[in-house]
């Protein structure tokens, strides 16, 4: 849960770069000492902390399950020793599998892992942080996330290096929502783009079709393939990579279902 709402907390401050410490913990209905000696794990959160906690975040159900279940393994090493192999087993495979769901939810982890193949990367969390325009805490994280799913490695050399298609993570509970906040983080991202980025340096267009729904797989395969080819294609010509950027592609109708009566 202590992580839960140190993401939780960050993500306001994306935000709203103003939000504080105080006015979560306002949100939380709680003293904002109290909210700052929690973060830190300074002092527990009781049973009927953590469930107001959740009450209030609004977590996806997914998530509660791995919460709760860490927390309950976590509680059991405290209370009976004998246990504690056993235990702490059960709590690295629950951590893995949050690591695993925030991999897929968090667009920056993905980024990471291009941004070493840049011709001028820096194995430097300060370096990542200033070119992905994350906080100092998002990119240490991910980057410790990273790490602790194999996913990003330290070569002989002492570069990082991305070890993502050689590992096998599985799929990890809650995928259709880690997919969901992918997605609508990257739509944020688009919406920022509009704004900050010059119109030479990105392209933003759609279109509008009359279509026949049996034709909509079809048209989902087109598109995986079309991604796929303009992936390769581009990453093929360029010699010397200096930038990371985000294909994002959206299909859906705008015609609302009609009740036949």
């Amino acid at each position: 849960m202590r992580e839960a709402l140190q993401k939780e907390l960050q993500r306001r401050c994306q935000v709203n770069p103003r939000y504080s410490l105080r006015a979560f913990a306002r949100a939380l209905e709680i003293n904002p000492s109290h909210l700052s000696k929690i973060l830190n794990g300074q002092i527990g959160i009781s049973e009927d902390k953590f469930e107001h906690f959740i009450t209030v975040l609004k977590l996806p159900n997914t998530i509660v399950q791995h919460l709760k279940r860490r927390d309950f393994f976590l509680r059991e090493i405290e209370k009976q020793g004998q246990w504690m192999e056993r235990v702490e087993k059960q709590v690295e495979f629950l951590s893995l599998s949050l690591d695993q769901f925030r991999v897929m939810a968090d667009w920056y982890h993905y980024a990471i892992l291009e941004l070493t193949r840049l011709a001028d990367f820096q194995s430097d969390v300060a370096w990542i942080q200033t070119r992905l325009g994350l906080s100092a805490n998002e990119t240490q994280e991910a980057v410790d996330r990273l790490f602790r799913l194999d996913m990003l490695v330290k070569a002989d050399d002492g570069k990082w290096k991305d070890n993502s298609d050689h590992v096998s993570n599985g799929t990890p509970n809650g995928t259709a929502d880690a997919r969901r906040d992918l997605q609508k983080q990257i739509l944020n991202l688009a919406l920022d783009a509009l704004d900050d980025i010059p119109v030479e340096e990105r392209l933003q267009s759609s279109m509008t079709m009359a279509v026949s729904k049996n034709q909509i797989e079809k048209a989902k395969q087109g598109i995986v393939t079309f991604q796929r080819a303009f992936a390769t294609l581009l990453q093929e010509e360029s010699e010397k990579k200096d930038s990371v950027y985000k294909l994002s592609i959206s299909f859906f109708p705008v015609t609302k279902k009609v009740d036949v009566l």
